[in-house]
């Protein structure tokens, strides 16, 4: 199928040079937050002169059967029509292997119809929604959001708004059938809060204060996958074909729910407990929580592969987060499986780190403080393990800028000489790298 041009909304915000920033403490924290994230990959950004630069335009792209609308930043809209024009719509299967249907007190689900392998694809699909992460402009949220979703065509803007959301709706979603009049613009603000995901888009280097790379995207696919603290499902975003791609973590058999994480795994149940319910507003009652801990961890670790060298790291057998981490195929598996997606553990590792600042941006404080202690070491270790991926990726580009990140961390917390030295040496010659250029083609 052909992918038919995009089409562009006449509605464009210049830049606003006379915007008002807001007060110099939520500055501070914003800049805080996105300095101090390495997935933003912006240690000098200004949040204060980032408004004053950014212009944006709403529009729509038609990928065949399914339609996008944006509102972006406009040298970021430019490269996205590009890619629009490109990439055909990605073909559905002629039989899907899953159906929606209820999942009782969790509302609806997606549920497997046909046995799905390992690391089998469970579907693949656009996004119906895409927004920058901060807004530039003194537009309210709300207004955004109701211009964006009011763009939709009706189907896909009953299928959206059915969509369970964290202030206004009860925990059970409502059928589309149900959806007779428009919501007020506040619901679609709610609306993209609970059910987004944060995807990496390209952005134009060469301008001043540029666009931060992470957005936020709704998919009306992985908006119906619910939570698990132990999830057989894992989504991975490809921002070179505006696609995401749902991926079985272990065999699922016909009937089974599709599951995915909403948040960091944790070996904390409180602490999982907790930030589902600030986050999401439900307590989970998945297998990991409600099981007695040892036939949870039983059947947490029943199809876990066997975790090799390079994975040591990541699968401590005492830790339920290990668990969840193992379900993803080791790096050793990755880089010798071409079917496996390029970016699934780069795409769980820069999750991961959006979460954390994510969890940080719901308690903002009056003062700044920059990561330490076991957040400041997640961190690291999310960075060290995108590096590694770009590096047997033989990404030239994204491995320096991630191996350069790692490489201050390691020095901010004391490196060896000897340390600081490999990395100068991998820095000025990626080739280098231990794994360099490893994975397998496909």
């Amino acid at each position: 199928m052909t992918l038919c041009p995009p089409k562009y909304e006449e509605i464009a915000l210049e830049r606003a040079e006379t915007t008002k920033p807001p007060p110099t403490p939520v500055c501070a924290d914003i800049n805080n937050q996105i300095r101090h994230n390495p997935a933003h990959n912006y240690p000098d950004f200004d949040f204060a002169a980032y408004m004053r630069y950014r212009s944006y335009t709403l529009s729509t792209f038609n990928f065949g059967g399914s339609t996008c609308a944006c509102f972006l930043d406009n040298g970021v809209h430019g490269i996205v029509a590009n890619l629009a024009a490109q990439f055909p719509s990605t073909p559905s299967p002629t039989t899907p292997s899953f159906k929606i249907r209820d999942a009782k007190d969790k509302g609806l689900g997606v549920f497997a119809t046909t046995s799905i392998p390992s690391r089998g694809t469970v579907f693949i699909e656009h996004p119906t929604i895409i927004t920058p992460y901060l807004l530039g402009v003194s537009v309210p949220l709300a207004e955004m959001y109701t211009e964006l979703f009011e763009t939709l065509p009706k189907p896909a803007f009953a299928l959206a708004t059915s969509l369970t959301t964290l202030h206004q709706d009860s925990p059970k979603t409502k059928p589309s059938s149900q959806v007779s009049s428009l919501p007020p613009p506040s619901f679609y603000e709610d609306l993209m809060q609970t059910n987004s995901v944060a995807i990496d888009l390209q952005v134009p280097c060469d301008v001043p204060h540029r666009e931060i790379v992470t957005h936020r995207a709704l998919f009306l696919l992985l908006s119906r996958c619910n939570h698990s603290c132990n999830p057989n499902a894992a989504w991975s975003w490809d921002s070179s074909t505006l696609t995401l791609s749902l991926t079985a973590l272990r065999p699922i058999s016909p009937g089974d729910e599709v599951t995915i994480s909403y948040i960091p795994p944790s070996p904390d149940h409180t602490m999982r407990q907790r930030v589902l319910q600030n986050a999401y507003g439900f307590d989970c009652t998945c297998e990991a929580c409600t099981l007695p801990p040892y036939e949870a961890n039983s059947r947490n670790t029943a199809n876990i592969p066997e975790k090799s060298a390079i994975e040591e790291d990541n699968c401590d057998s005492d830790s339920d987060e290990s668990a969840v981490y193992c379900l993803l195929p080791t790096f050793e598996e990755w880089c010798a499986d071409p079917t496996l997606p390029d970016h699934i553990l780069i795409n769980a590792h820069k999750n991961a780190l959006y979460e954390i600042e994510l969890q940080n941006l719901h308690s903002l404080q009056s003062t700044p403080s920059i990561p330490t202690g076991a957040t400041a070491q997640a961190i690291d270790h999310h960075v060290e393990a995108i590096a590694m991926c770009y590096g047997a990726l033989g990404d030239v580009m994204n491995f320096r800028k991630w191996i350069a990140i790692a490489k201050e961390a390691r020095v901010r917390s004391g490196a060896h000489r000897e340390q600081k030295i490999v990395f100068n040496r991998w820095l000025s010659n990626p080739s280098s790298f231990p794994v360099w250029d490893s994975r397998k083609p496909y």
